[in-house]
């Protein structure tokens, strides 16, 4: 999100932000052990006179198809980092959200926005403690970053393969 609305504002988009809220963690099944509600971005930016909310960003297309794929087979609405009926792409001009689809719904608090995620993270409404602190320690941080990533990172290879699979037996 942090990027995104940056790159969005050296485009001439000023009002760009990044807006804070609280999600459910069931967008994370299959990845393993989380808080029960998640802090979770999405950018808010002004187009020809239209507000656009997007975290469409987040997930890869490939990932995006392979996750919704098994979302689909398993009867699930949330789950493997998506929103069954989300998006991963985005137009320009409307919505676009593959994690905070129904924000009415899912929202667990009011949205806060902020220039940056630094904002977030000095914010009251931001949390997350434990093992995201320990990453701040430079040696211990890289080692628990490392595990954290590589079981996350196999449930999604096994994700994407399932997809690559399945197309090749059609």
């Amino acid at each position: 999100s942090e990027l995104f609305s940056q790159l969005l504002r050296s485009a001439g988009f000023p009002d760009a932000r990044v807006v804070g809220v609280k999600i459910p963690n069931s967008v994370l099944y299959g990845f393993g052990t989380f808080p029960n509600t998640l802090h979770h971005t999405f950018v808010e930016v002004t187009i020809e006179g239209r507000l656009c909310r997007v975290d469409s960003f987040i997930v890869d297309p490939e990932l995006f198809k392979a996750a919704k794929l098994r979302l689909e087979r398993e009867g699930r609405k949330l789950g493997y980092g998506i929103h069954a009926q989300g998006t991963c792409d985005w137009d320009g001009q409307s919505d676009a959200f593959s994690q905070y689809f129904d924000s009415k719904r899912m929202a667990r608090s009011e949205e806060k926005r902020f220039e940056s995620t630094a904002g977030l993270l000095s914010e009251s409404m931001y949390e997350h403690t434990g093992l995201s602190t320990l990453r701040s320690i430079p040696l211990l941080g890289w080692a628990v970053g490392s595990l954290l990533l590589e079981s996350k990172n196999s449930v999604i290879n096994q994700i994407r393969k399932e997809r690559t699979s399945e197309e090749s037996k059609k």
